[in-house]
Order: structure tokens, then sequence, then C-alpha cells
């Protein structure tokens, strides 16, 4: 009888253990004690327990593949200012290749700048160009200022500039032999600026395409400004 007491006793201790078992691995997952128990006891070990997923970046969606970001940095390089500067740059420095020797030197140094930039787009991972480079630099407070005064000041100054130079080229077309009205002029660049901007907004599929028609045309009008201009001297 005695014997029997025990034997239901460490029954019952079997059984306890077993349950205290059962919960730890509920709570905790299955451990490598758990995995021995479960081969000591016959049963295939359990699985480990899966790796957790790491979590959703909080940055933008990657809608930009080579070509558009080809044109993209195209178009930022070359502006209205190449098609109407070099006359004036010419009056000034009073020589042709010195004023290739001035568009040399700003080539470089804009090679200089973008050089710059890609090595602070390898150090700082962060969405936000010249925000993040200057808050991990400066602070919050800094960054915070420049974005509004980029916001505010600078960029719709420097849209404003492209679309009126835009709407002159336009007009000398239409007015060829006669200075277009103001009015004409300002109402050609409104509607170019709004145009761009429903592009943006509409679709990053159109404003790809856009972009990619702008710079195919920027370039064919450079070659063209090029080709004339050789032609020109060898004459």
């Amino acid at each position: 009888m005695d014997r029997a007491k025990a034997l239901r006793g460490g029954g019952e201790g079997f059984k306890s253990r077993r349950s205290v078992s059962w919960i730890i691995r509920s709570n905790d997952g299955p451990g490598e004690d758990a995995t021995k128990e479960d081969t000591q006891a016959g049963r295939p070990p359990s699985k480990p327990p899966a790796a957790p997923a790491p979590p959703a970046g909080d940055g933008l969606g990657k809608e930009i593949g080579l070509l558009y970001g080809g044109s993209l940095v195209l178009n930022a390089i070359i502006g209205p200012g190449i098609f109407g500067n070099p006359k004036g740059v010419v009056a000034s420095v009073g020589s042709v290749g010195m004023c290739m020797v001035m568009w040399v030197f700003a080539g470089l140094f804009s090679m200089c700048a973008a050089l710059c930039f890609a090595e602070l787009r390898e150090s700082v991972k962060r969405e936000g160009v010249e925000y993040a480079y200057i808050t991990e630099a400066f602070g919050p407070l800094v960054g915070f200022v420049y974005s509004w005064m980029r916001i505010a000041a600078a960029e719709p100054c420097s849209t404003a500039v492209f679309a009126l130079a835009f709407a002159d080229y336009v007009s000398d077309v239409i007015f060829d032999d006669c200075g277009p009205p103001q009015l004409f002029v300002s109402i050609v660049a409104t509607i170019a600026t709004v145009s761009m901007a429903l592009v943006n907004v509409m679709s990053s599929k159109l404003s790809e395409r856009v972009q990619m028609l702008a710079s195919v045309g920027k370039l064919a009008a450079l070659s063209t400004v090029v080709v004339i201009g050789i032609q020109r001297m060898i004459d």
C-alpha cells in the first residue's frame, strides 16, 4: 500500500512537472530545456521560436528608378540660364575662351558639391536631403528653420525664375518683331507653374514621363546650340 502511494505520488509529481513545463513553453516559447524534455519523452523536438519580423520602415516609397533619377538630375543641372546667360558672360569677360573657362570652373565646382551630397547620403540614412543633414549636424531647430526658408522663399523664387524664363522664350517665338506684353509673359508663366504642379500631384508615373520628355528636349536644344556655335566658330 505504501508502495502504491509512492507510485501515485511520483506520478502526480511527474504530471506537475509536465504542467509547469507546458506553461513555460506556452509563455516563453520552446527553449533548450523544453527541447531536451521533448527528446527524453520520445516526442519530436519542438521548433525554435521564429525570429520577429523587422519593423516596417517609415521611409518614403521607392518610386524613382534609374532613368527617372537621371532625368531629375539632368533637369536640375540644365536650367534656363545656359540658353540666355552665355551672351552676358561673354560681354562681361571680353572673350569666348575666358567664357568657356568660367563655365568649366563652375562645372567643377558643382561636381564637388554633388560629391559632398553623395558622401552625406552615405553617412546619414534618412529622408529629407538638406533637412536631414542639417538636423544631424546642428540640431532640429536649425533644420526646421532651413526647411521653412526653402519652402517659403528659396523654392518659390527659383520656380518663378524658371517659369518667367520659359515665358520669355515662348514670347520671343510668338512676338518676333516687337516686345511681348508683360501681362502675356505673366499669364504664360502662371500656366506653366500650375501645370507642372498638377502633373506632380496627379501621378508619379506621369511626372516621370514629363521629366524624361523635358530631359530629351533640353539635351536636343543644348546640342543644337553647341553645334551651331562650333560651326560659326569654324566659319
